[in-house]
């Protein structure tokens, strides 16, 4: 018994002796703390005030104050870093029997009637980005529109992924940069005429920075009956791998013809010319009357097509 309250004794003696180093060794710290803590709040306040003059410095755009001339002079540096990040661009491949590969899509909460032309005044960077790539390429310049609801708010919404079943809409129009302009303030100033309906029949990116699918043009119906006679007689003579019907041959005689009028039926709109008159840009396209003479006559377009 008097063993054990020796033991218990012991223990208490070595805590309490642990607690009173502990005491010291936390009193010298502190005492070390106050020494230089007049210097450290220096220190600290140096430091802080310094961050506060960059961000006062930086609340305002530093471009605000350049002038003209030094405006002028950064823009065609920022035009020139463009062209040559864009310098290797391809554009869209050229269609097999009206389908259109890799094909960049502007969805916007706003339709496209096939005929019409309008302007665009594009700011937002990836909708600048799709675009500068496509009229860095050769021309013909297209990419495609479909209707968004919700526009930008919804491109990663999953359900308006542009596949069967979702409440995206698939059908859009296949639209031309007529011309094209780069502003000052970095944004693009772009004349769009629309060439027709397509289908969406693959996507190859869903949603941000921007859709791209592959799509296969819509031929206008009144055409596909005008066909229809000449096709039953070519189908009759050759083997379609892709269109093994008349009314097959006739939609694809139908495409084909208007691949082939393109250039007379939409006349190029510039845009600097918009731009400096300030003119109203009519709504319908206008006909383009020196392209006449290099079309023929749709004879044969079932044949060629």
């Amino acid at each position: 018994m008097r063993r054990n309250q020796t033991k218990g004794t012991s223990i208490h003696l070595l805590c309490s002796g642990l607690l009173l180093l502990l005491a010291n060794a936390t009193h010298a710290f502190m005492a070390t703390r106050q020494q230089g803590a007049h210097n450290g709040l220096r220190t600290f306040d140096k430091h802080y005030l310094s961050s506060a003059k960059i961000r006062l410095h930086y609340k305002k755009n530093p471009f605000d104050e350049e002038s003209p001339s030094q405006r002028e002079q950064r823009m065609q540096l920022v035009r020139q870093v463009q062209e040559t990040f864009y310098a290797d661009e391809v554009g869209v491949y050229p269609p097999q029997h009206g389908v259109y590969s890799n094909m960049p899509l502007y969805r916007g909460n706003w339709t496209e009637l096939p005929g019409f032309q309008h302007t665009l005044n594009v700011t937002d960077p990836y909708y600048i980005n799709m675009l500068m790539k496509v009229v860095s390429s050769s021309q013909p310049w297209y990419f495609g529109h479909v209707y968004l609801p919700g526009g930008a708010e919804s491109i990663d919404d999953y359900n308006f992924r542009l596949e069967k079943g979702s409440d995206a809409p698939l059908v859009g129009t296949l639209m031309q940069v007529s011309d094209y302009t780069r502003m000052d303030n970095g944004g693009l100033y772009v004349v769009v005429q629309a060439l027709g309906r397509f289908l969406v029949v693959d996507a190859i990116r869903h949603g941000s920075p921007y859709s791209v699918a592959t799509v296969e043009m819509l031929p206008d119906g009144e055409m596909v009956e005008h066909f229809f006679g000449e096709a039953k007689d070519t189908v009759a003579s050759f083997d379609f791998a892709l269109n093994d019907d008349a009314r097959g041959a006739a939609c694809a005689g139908a495409i084909a013809e208007a691949e082939a009028f393109r250039s007379y039926e939409f006349l190029v709109v510039e845009a600097d010319n918009v731009l400096e008159s300030d003119a109203i840009l009519p709504p319908v396209a206008s006909f383009n009357a020196e392209a006449a003479t290099t079309n023929d006559a749709s004879d044969g377009v079932v044949h060629k097509a």
